[in-house]
Formats: structure tokens, C-alpha cells, sequence
């Protein structure tokens, strides 16, 4: 019995880490992408170093069809921003929903988790519509660690909940 509970205890620790790495580093591309997006309205300097330069990217990719100047690049951008927001305002909801409500700790878990996974299938569609293969690999090789990431987080908590129920058997 106790061996099961130290087991328990560290792959919460464990399962709680991945939730957490994921949170912050959601949190980090989120205000990296904002202020980028701040910098190519001009609104902050260029020259701020805490800056994703993923605006460039999306420019450059969406000038495949040779539609520079439009407002293209800058819409499609914003719908990133606030996406990467969605993805991190998710990942913290899952990671304080372990101390508040832990029923539905996992569920939220599986949503940030479904929104990071579709940000990552979008952008590896967007390379092949914009035709910038280069870019596919980077985002096929983070979907690939966000899988992965996920099935070790799954089968932790699967885990988990398979011990907690043998725990309340008589």
C-alpha cells in the first residue's frame, strides 16, 4: 500500500510538471507573439529583443501569392496571438483546476492539450498552402513533441486513476 501512494505521488508530480511546462511555455510564445504583433502595428520599438519575430514568418510565407501590403499577414497573425492566448489561458485553467476542482482536472487537461495539438495541424497545413516546406519539419518535429508529451501525461494519469479506484474497493 505504501509503495502505491509514493507511485501516486510522483507520477502527480510528474503529470502536474508536464501541465506546468506546458503552461509557461504556452504563456511565453503568447506574449513573445504579442509583442511582436506590437511591433509590426509599431506600437513598440523594433528593436526589443523580447520579441518572437514570428510576424516576418507569416509575411513572408503569405507573399507566396504575391499579396504584399495587404492586410493578409497582419489578420492571419492576430488570429495566432489570440490563439496562443486561448492555448495558455487553457493550460492555467487545467493547472489550477488540479487544486480547486479535481474532477474535471483532466478533462481541461485533454482541451489545452487539443488546442495546442491544433495550432501546430494548422500551421503544418498553412506550409503546404503557402508552400513553405521548411517551416513544415519545425512544426511536424513540436506537433510530434506535444504528442508525445501528452501520451506520457495520459498514461500517467491513467495510471493514477486506475490506483485511486483500486483504493476505494474494499
Amino acid at each position: 500500500m505504501l509503495e502505491r501512494d509514493k507511485f501516486v505521488k510522483q507520477t502527480t508530480i510528474l503529470t502536474l510538471g508536464i501541465i506546468l511546462f506546458w503552461t509557461l511555455w504556452s504563456s511565453l510564445v503568447a506574449l513573445t507573439d504579442t509583442i511582436n504583433f506590437f511591433q509590426a502595428l509599431r506600437w513598440l520599438p523594433t528593436e526589443w529583443a523580447f520579441s518572437s519575430n514570428n510576424y516576418a514568418l507569416v509575411a513572408k510565407s503569405v507573399n507566396v501569392y504575391a499579396t504584399p501590403g495587404s492586410l493578409l499577414p497582419l489578420t492571419l497573425f492576430f488570429l495566432i496571438v489570440i490563439w496562443t492566448w486561448v492555448i495558455a489561458w487553457l493550460f492555467w485553467r487545467a493547472l489550477f483546476a488540479y487544486q480547486v476542482d479535481k474532477v474535471s482536472y483532466l478533462q481541461k487537461c485533454y482541451v489545452a492539450f487539443l488546442a495546442c495539438f491544433s495550432i501546430e495541424a494548422l500551421f503544418i497545413l498553412a506550409d503546404e498552402i503557402f508552400i513553405q516546406y521548411d517551416f513544415e519539419h519545425g512544426h511536424m518535429d513540436r506537433l510530434g513533441f506535444k504528442l508525445i508529451t501528452f501520451l506520457v501525461f495520459w498514461m500517467l494519469a491513467r495510471d493514477n486513476q486506475h490506483l485511486a479506484n483500486q483504493n476505494m474497493t474494499p
